[in-house]
């Protein structure tokens, strides 16, 4: 497991890149996603929220090891114009649970961790009929992680 501080950026980076190879056409941010041409678009560690909630660490009872628990912030959207709410519902559903599917598959984010899985999922939905997007579905939710990270060798 990389690092002795923390797996905080690697979990990010793995889920930046996991995103566009789940068989959905969509953007990823790291942190941001700025000048956006999808319909369905997420973000990963969303800068309008905090990046990381609920972090801590402490040591394990023996050994040199961090027992290191925390919540990657994840944004998922679509938005549809002259469609349903429910059309741009089902959009950013699908991307959601294939996001979801694939943390259940490999709960270690490739050997990154211990565990992880997706947690407390809300839902906002607009009407943006003024613009060109219409309706715009948009799931906040965090991953959590657990980890131990090992004292480096010297």
């Amino acid at each position: 497991m990389p690092g002795t501080t923390t797996t905080i950026g690697a979990v990010i980076d793995y889920l930046v890149a996991l995103i566009p190879n789940l068989g959905l056409t969509v953007e990823v941010g790291d942190g941001i996603l700025a000048d956006r041409t999808s319909n369905l678009w997420a973000v990963v560690g969303n800068l309008t929220e905090p990046v990381v909630q609920d972090g801590s660490q402490s040591w394990a009872a023996t050994g040199y090891a961090r027992e290191e628990n925390y919540s990657v912030s994840l944004q998922v959207c679509a938005s549809v114009g002259g469609q349903t709410q429910k059309a741009a519902r089902d959009q950013a559903l699908a991307l959601l649970m294939a996001i979801d599917q694939a943390i259940v598959a490999d709960p270690t984010l490739g050997g990154l961790v211990r565990v992880s899985n997706l947690e407390r999922l809300s839902l906002q939905q607009t009407d943006l009929a003024t613009v060109k997007d219409g309706r715009q579905a948009v799931f906040l939710g965090f991953v959590h992680v657990q980890n131990r990270i090992q004292k480096a060798a010297s």
